[in-house]
């Protein structure tokens, strides 16, 4: 109950009703505080921290990441710790604090490279190891066929046929296991590289798009009396840098290998739509088969699926002026059909110019092998249609 707090405080972040996030916020940490859930509780601060220095509120935002980089502390919750170091970085800035915006910026890079170097250590003792079990199987692999060619001689002396049959379905089984253990070695090395990928892009691409935002923040707070015209262009740098994060967010959940099960997505879905519906006081129906928790997508394509689902989502919520939205995910045979529908105004098929939204939904569904199909007339709603090979 206490993530779900979370998720949708942060949904309600996203779309700038900071006052529901803080809400959701509070509800989450009181859930914490009565389960002793101490990194739940520094989790809760650090939120309440973020949502206060969208709110310009930045007293009440240090004193929440300074309880969380307390509570972090005293667990040891070293990501928690760079979490909330980053954080009042920004709201020490946000107070025209330059001085404690810069000791908290450099605590925060420290503890980043900190984890970084313990996290490169891990993997190669962890790679050590594993070359090392895997050449004692190999001895005693080459063991154990010393054996098998010695016991074949002898069975070669009293039966040549039965020899011939053993040594050909042996054959058989050490292909087999060879060809098994390749393939799982294989899926073992891209898996890492896929969390390697998401953990240097949630590091390292998104601390330095935090520090052009943060930067640009101060140097604005420097010129904008002087020159309001590099005022503006730094406030574009500063929300630009926030969107491309947001995006980039959703990337590396594509590339995290724990997201593969479609249960996943499902939820991820489910999450999204709720929050973003709910600010608009739009009733929504979520409808998945039973038989979609198993299903296992590409990561190109669960990317694409989700994306192509937030758009038309998002959609909904801006435009339709609906009352309920309808979502319906199926299996039929080899084909996953996504269905979003809503009762709200609609629009003129014959006389609409798509825009990038629409235009991007029907390039990823191109690259899915898919199709997308919009039926919509004005006072009748809007529904879309999504259909692609799941495999």
């Amino acid at each position: 109950m206490a993530i779900d707090y979370v998720n949708i405080g942060n949904v309600y972040s996203e779309q700038e009703n900071y006052p529901e996030g803080v809400k959701n916020y509070f509800a989450s940490l009181k859930i914490r505080e009565e389960i002793g859930d101490k990194e739940g509780i520094a989790n809760s601060y650090i939120s309440l921290g973020l949502v206060n220095i969208k709110l310009k509120k930045f007293p009440e935002a240090r004193k929440y990441l300074e309880d969380a980089l307390s509570v972090s502390k005293e667990i040891g919750g070293r990501n928690d710790i760079k979490e909330a170091y980053a954080g009042l970085a920004e709201a020490s800035a946000g107070a025209n604090d330059y001085k404690k915006a810069y000791e908290y910026h450099q605590l925060y890079s420290d503890m980043k490279d900190t984890l970084l170097n313990e996290e490169s250590s891990k993997l190669t003792a962890q790679m050590k190891e594993q070359y090392e079990s895997e050449k004692k199987d190999a001895q005693i692999s080459l063991l154990n066929r010393d054996n098998e060619l010695h016991t074949e001689q002898v069975w070669v002396q009293r039966i040549i046929k039965n020899v011939l049959i053993t040594g050909f379905a042996l054959f058989l089984f050490i292909a087999f296991l060879f060809i098994n253990r390749l393939r799982l070695r294989q899926t073992l090395k891209l898996q890492m590289i896929r969390n390697k990928i998401a953990g240097d892009l949630h590091d390292d691409v998104g601390s330095m798009l935090s520090s052009i935002a943060i930067y640009s923040e101060l140097v604005n707070e420097e010129v904008k009396e002087k020159s309001p015209k590099a005022s503006s262009l730094l406030y574009t740098i500063n929300e630009n840098a926030r969107g491309t994060i947001e995006s980039m967010s959703d990337v590396v959940w594509a590339i995290n290998p724990k997201n593969d099960r479609f249960e996943n997505i499902l939820q991820r879905m489910r999450t999204f739509a709720s929050g973003i519906l709910e600010a608009k006081n739009i009733d929504l129906k979520f409808d998945a088969s039973s038989s979609l928790p198993g299903l296992k997508l590409s990561m190109e394509n669960r990317k694409n699926l989700y994306l192509i689902f937030k758009e038309a989502v998002n959609n909904v919520a801006k435009y339709s002026s609906s009352k309920t939205c309808t979502i319906k995910l199926r299996l039929e045979g080899k084909m996953l059909k996504m269905k979003i529908e809503d009762d709200g105004e609609g629009f003129d098929l014959n006389d609409y110019t798509p825009g990038y939204g629409l235009l991007s939904m029907r390039r990823r569904s191109e690259e899915m092998k898919g199709d997308i199909s919009i039926q919509s007339a004005e006072g009748k709603g809007t529904t879309i249609h999504l259909f692609f090979p799941a495999t």
